[in-house]
């Protein structure tokens, strides 16, 4: 797949060709994320003690430099939970039929199901989601990530989104503790790769809502299509949103029956 960056430019194009102006806030949170390069941290402005262990020295050099990359991917992935919130409310999706159920992420997900057949996922979409349940082991309450998993029998279309708002809800409650050094105090932690995951999630799922909800959100499926500076004529929306996320994009015709849930 291309970089998240990339990934959020793309859909950015997507949006933007389609001449969807009710989306501009959607726009502007997504192009926030994909122009972030990296966060600078010094973690021992204040810390007077600093350098005077060696051994505490080397944790801390190796703490900074796991925490800036921490830094970075979760304000990434705020960015890109900003854009799809806003992009849920302009889609406005019909309430879950179970009450208990209801909520602007559980009815989106359950949209998500209901439109979407499991056969026609993205493959990337199933790994990704695969790559979170395993990463999320070691960071996140497996009792709630498991609960969510058996409450949305219906399909898998939107557990992604339901899975990464279990991450969302722990950074943002402040239950989930910064990344942090390996035992060899090296500045490497799956945690970035789960908060990287959860970004991918989102970006793939937003492919998803358009793949769902076009009829609403384009009149012309024909539209010509202009992708990162290359101008492919032909290239429909539709297939455009199936596909934008892989690298080489080629421009082809695929039958997609995205739509019949049967």
């Amino acid at each position: 797949m291309i970089s998240i960056s990339e990934h959020c430019s793309r859909l950015r194009d997507l949006f933007e060709v389609t001449d969807l102006e009710q989306y501009m806030i959607f726009s502007e949170w997504i192009l926030l994320a994909s122009s972030i390069e990296k966060l600078d941290l010094d973690i021992s402005k204040y810390d007077y003690t600093w350098g005077i262990c060696e051994s505490a020295h080397e944790y801390d050099l190796a703490k900074e430099q796991i925490l800036k990359k921490f830094a970075t991917e979760l304000s990434i992935f705020s960015f890109i939970w900003c854009a799809i919130e806003s992009l849920i409310e302009k889609i406005n999706a019909p309430s879950h039929p179970d009450k208990k159920k209801r909520g602007k992420i559980r009815n989106i997900c359950y949209f998500l199901n209901q439109n979407l057949r499991t056969s026609n996922l993205p493959y990337e979409y199933i790994e990704s989601v695969l790559l979170f349940k395993k990463l999320s082991e070691k960071f996140l309450n497996q009792k709630k990530i498991q609960s969510k998993l058996d409450s949305t029998p219906e399909g898998i279309a939107g557990i992604g989104l339901l899975l990464v708002y279990e991450l969302r809800n722990s950074f943002a409650h402040g239950s989930m503790f910064p990344a942090q050094p390996n035992e060899e105090n090296e500045p490497i932690s799956l945690q970035v790769n789960l908060v990287q995951t959860a970004s991918r999630i989102c970006l793939l799922t937003i492919q998803l809502i358009f793949l769902s909800s076009y009829e609403m959100l384009i009149e012309d499926f024909e539209k010509d299509i202009y992708v990162n500076g290359n101008y492919e004529h032909g290239f429909s929306p539709l297939e455009f949103a199936y596909r934008l996320h892989l690298e080489g994009l080629t421009v082809e015709t695929p039958q997609l029956n995205l739509l019949d849930t049967k």
